[in-house]
């Protein structure tokens, strides 16, 4: 039986044009009982409201599944990773263990019982489940830490000037799986560590590559289609 990958770098639900036309490509394969899935290459940390709300939109057809690279990765991960470690209990404690005073409604300060330095900033969204940590040493912001549902997807570093140098990104165990790395003077990554498998890719398109190749086995019954000009050289 034949298996379609219709492939673009992201979805949204607002997005149209070419996004329409390949999902509404998608039900008709699927109609024809030919498996057609969604594979994208985008970071989001609400992919799965995403395509909850455009199936029960009826953009997106039931019985098409949707890959994404990072949720791709990070799965992989947490099968891989065997570390005790969790980044989420350590800076839980950071902010259990600091003076906590209260700059506005929904935005507190911390300090250290210590010292009295500031050490971070902290905003919170919909509830304490939700929420942005600024990091501090020495008075500079040396960290952002993004926190949805008591869990920390993605955290950026940065230099001295305010610039940022690396993110890195968490499974839902708590343990780095991606760290990116940033040109500070272009802003354009300069390296990618997969790091649950020691690798390293000098750019996204060696990381779609090697995704791309872990997702789909090299079969005359598999088919690509490529639904954006930025994924040709992914797939080719």
């Amino acid at each position: 039986m034949k298996h379609v990958y219709l492939m673009i770098f992201d979805l949204d639900v607002e997005k149209g044009g070419k996004t329409s036309a390949m999902l509404t490509r998608a039900k008709y394969f699927n109609e024809f009982n030919i498996q057609t899935d969604i594979v994208t290459f985008d970071y989001k940390s609400n992919y799965n409201q995403i395509i909850d709300e455009l199936v029960n939109i009826n953009k997106l057809d039931k019985n098409s599944k949707v890959y994404n690279q990072f949720h791709f990765f990070e799965n992989e991960s947490i099968n891989i990773m065997k570390n005790g470690d969790n980044i989420n209990e350590y800076y839980l404690n950071i902010i259990e263990q600091a003076i906590s005073v209260q700059i506005s409604k929904t935005t507190y300060d911390l300090f250290s019982y210590e010292t009295g330095e500031l050490i971070g900033k902290i905003k919170y969204k919909k509830d304490k489940k939700d929420y942005t940590l600024d990091v501090f040493s020495n008075g500079i912001r040396v960290k952002r830490v993004y926190c949805i549902e008591n869990w920390i997807r993605r955290i950026k570093e940065y230099n001295k000037e305010g610039q940022i140098f690396a993110e890195v990104f968490f499974n839902r165990n708590g343990n780095p799986f991606i760290r990116r790395t940033i040109d500070k003077e272009t802003g354009n990554l300069n390296g990618i560590y997969l790091l649950y498998k020691g690798k390293y890719f000098n750019n996204n398109i060696e990381l779609g590559k090697y995704f791309v190749d872990n997702l789909i086995q090299n079969s005359r019954e598999n088919i690509v289609i490529c639904d954006g000009s930025g994924s040709v050289e992914k797939i080719v």
